[in-house]
């Protein structure tokens, strides 16, 4: 005989089991008790009856897209031919809510999405963004990177600026996740679809270069031009010097090029007119040449970049094209060559001292080979060398060239200097000297040395000159014949 407490634990097991399978097969095509799909209560619903209530509330189904400086914009149900796709929904459904696990289901709160359960347009939504005011290019700001200035004289980094130009594919993907939610609103900042500055105000590359900047414009260059004289550059120069491409900051070359310019303006005086006094006290304005200083601005220029980058004080010489052996508008001086052409003399002077005097011949007038008026720098000075031309070869024992292939050598060939041998018979542009005078001059200069060239005829007054001597000499030569033969009178 079964006693009475198995009895009823039997009922009480198959009352369970009972009820048990029949919520299997009553929630094989249900949905469970207290479950919202979507924002849709489909409790205890059949896929299809779901289905029909998720229709009514997608066909009123409306998205707010909210984006930055006011600027939003809607998308609606009807905009993009939005429907339940009831197939996906049976399916994803099934996944989601096993019909074996109803007791947990039904006791549980489910408030779910489910994949799929909706069908739109794509092609639309992409439109639609297209059109929008946060992507279209008209209205919107784009972002921009953080970057270097100078303020008051000092490099302060720029924060960057957002923006509000919402990245196109970003926003589709980010507007289309939020239909398939059948989601109300959509931030745009939170679905982080704008596009960002490529460089932010904590990037290490930009704070540290912003550093460099400012540790550049504590720098004091001295430019020192001889003489006592003095440019400074310091930081309100430099600050007008910098710029900056790409955050990566640089110099104006063409600025700089300017001011080294404007130095040379002031210092230069190859080219410019000198007052001389000649060495029987006269004064003569020298107005052609080219000795003296002058700047090279691109090399200058370079040396400046590379003494401020270097970061610390110092001072520095220009760098010039030509020198010259004193400073300021007088820089000839105390030694120096003079030639006069006038007189075929040439004079050297040490120290203020006149050490050479001596004739010379100069290049030949006739010909058009002159030796050039002007002031010129000694090129260099060279033992033992041969001068080469078009049609001749001659070795010298002093060579001071100081004008191109014009200069100064012994001429141990010629046996007279002086007078107006250059005219008709001169050199081809040098200034001929009898070699002691030349060995002597050659002690005195060097590289440097002014040469101070004046007087002399040119080629037009030379032929002049020669056609009168000529007719004198003719002249001369009939009186003498009228004298050995005297006319006899009738």
């Amino acid at each position: 005989m079964v006693k009475k407490p198995v009895i009823a634990t039997i009922a009480v097991f198959s009352l369970v089991a009972l009820i048990y399978i029949s919520g299997v097969i009553f929630f094989s095509d249900r949905f469970p008790l207290q479950c919202t799909v979507n924002g849709t209560d489909v409790s205890g619903l059949t896929v299809h009856d779901a289905a029909s209530a998720l229709g009514k509330d997608v066909a009123d189904y409306v998205l707010t897209v909210k984006g930055r400086g006011g600027r939003s914009f809607t998308v609606s149900a009807s905009d993009i031919d939005l429907s339940v796709d009831t197939d996906a929904l049976s399916k994803n459904a099934g996944l989601l809510y096993s019909a074996y696990e109803w007791p947990f289901n039904c006791i549980s709160k489910n408030d779910d999405r489910v994949p799929g359960d909706v069908v739109y347009s794509r092609d639309t939504v992409l439109g639609i963004v297209k059109a929008s005011p946060v992507v279209k290019a008209s209205g919107v700001t784009l972002p921009r990177d953080a970057e270097l200035e100078i303020v008051d004289g000092t490099c302060i980094v720029v924060p960057e600026e957002k923006g509000d130009k919402a990245d196109l594919d970003s926003t589709v993907n980010a507007v289309c996740s939020a239909i398939s939610a059948l989601q109300d609103v959509l931030d745009l900042d939170e679905a982080d679809t704008y596009v960002k500055p490529a460089v932010s105000a904590d990037d290490r590359g930009l704070t540290e270069n912003m550093d460099r900047v400012n540790r550049e414009m504590d720098v004091t260059l001295t430019i020192d031009f001889g003489a006592g004289r003095r440019e400074i550059i310091d930081r309100g120069l430099i600050s007008e010097w910098l710029i900056f491409e790409d955050g990566i900051p640089g110099f104006d070359r063409e600025k700089i090029t300017d001011y080294v310019s404007g130095l040379g303006n002031k210092y230069n005086t190859a080219g410019k007119s000198r007052n001389f006094i000649k060495h029987d006290g006269t004064p003569y304005i020298i107005t052609e040449g080219f000795y003296g200083w002058r700047i090279n601005r691109g090399d200058t220029v370079d040396l400046i970049i590379a003494s401020i980058e270097e970061m610390s004080d110092k001072v520095i010489e220009p760098v010039w094209t030509s020198e010259a052996k004193g400073y300021g508008e007088d820089d000839i001086g105390n030694t120096y060559v003079e030639i006069d052409l006038d007189t075929q003399h040439v004079w050297a002077y040490r120290d203020g001292e006149e050490v050479v005097s001596t004739d010379c011949v100069s290049g030949k007038a006739v010909n058009g080979s002159s030796t050039p008026n002007g002031i010129y720098p000694i090129t260099y000075k060279e033992k033992d060398a041969t001068l080469r031309g078009e049609t001749y070869e001659s070795h010298v024992d002093y060579w001071m060239p100081f004008n191109g292939n014009v200069g100064m050598h012994d001429a141990k060939w010629r046996s007279e200097f002086g007078g107006t041998i250059y005219l008709t018979s001169g050199s081809h542009g040098c200034v001929n000297l009898p070699a002691s005078a030349a060995e002597e001059i050659f002690a005195i200069v060097e590289k440097n040395t002014p040469v101070i060239v004046y007087g002399g005829m040119n080629k037009e007054q030379a032929l002049q000159y020669n056609l009168l001597m000529q007719q004198q000499m003719l002249n001369m030569l009939q009186g003498a014949g009228d004298d050995a033969n005297p006319a006899v009178s009738p």
